[in-house]
């Protein structure tokens, strides 16, 4: 009987790291391959051809481990190396019993922001005119996940941002942005939000990027070789 390479190496993986794991469907036909798990209560499934995905299915709700994981962005070729890699970040949030947490969490946030739960979360959900709102919310919970926090930096970014471009930005939301990040600017656990915004800078269309600059030269913070 033929066997995909990728199947079987996600099979093996995810049996070294618990005995919870029960296969619930898998199949491939020429270079597509899927594969569907449950591991310990929460449902996933993995699937692919020249790229993959891995998703988890929870309370009904969608997620892909990308939204969980940031690490992971541009990890999505299939090849061993990148299965390896999200494999071994869902197996470390199941050891750790917080993936349903997380999943919970961010699903509770977006109901409560009126948000979309989707890939490219923030960049999606942006708002020029709820910067200020945005800010308001993650100082007040600031027990969320960290990756809540993470994605939280996007989602302001590209809300400040539109701000800008849309002429929206007050002296206020200003200052208020500048508290926000300036704490973030210099925090490696954050990266790549502020880097990729640098690189990108443009007075017309990203001008967001601009102002990074200008707040990590001022207070002589340098990203340079991160």
């Amino acid at each position: 009987m033929k066997k995909n390479e990728y199947i079987e190496f996600i099979k093996t993986e995810l049996n070294k790291s618990s005995s919870e794991v029960s296969v619930l469907n898998e199949k491939f036909q020429g270079p597509h391959w899927h594969l569907e798990l449950l591991i310990r209560g929460i449902q996933v499934k993995i699937f692919g051809d020249i790229g993959f995905q891995l998703e988890l299915i929870y309370n009904r709700k969608k997620f892909n481990i990308v939204q969980l994981d940031k690490a992971l962005l541009g990890k999505q070729k299939t090849s061993i190396e990148n299965i390896k890699a999200h494999i071994d970040s869902l197996t470390k949030a199941i050891k750790n019993e917080n993936i349903a947490y997380e999943i919970g969490s961010m699903n509770h946030v977006c109901q409560e922001l009126g948000l979309e739960n989707t890939m490219d979360w923030g960049i999606i959900n942006s708002d020029g005119s709820r910067v200020g709102e945005f800010i308001s919310y993650i100082y007040q919970n600031k027990t969320v996940p960290f990756q809540i926090h993470y994605m939280f930096l996007e989602l302001i970014l590209a809300s400040m941002n539109d701000s800008i471009v849309e002429g929206k930005c007050s002296s206020e939301l200003k200052e208020k942005f500048y508290e926000y990040i300036l704490p973030i600017l210099g925090d490696k656990t954050y990266y790549p939000h502020v880097n990729y915004w640098k690189g990108i800078s443009s007075e017309d269309e990203f001008p967001i990027g601009l102002l990074l600059i200008e707040y990590l030269k001022i207070n002589e913070i340098d990203i340079t070789n991160w």
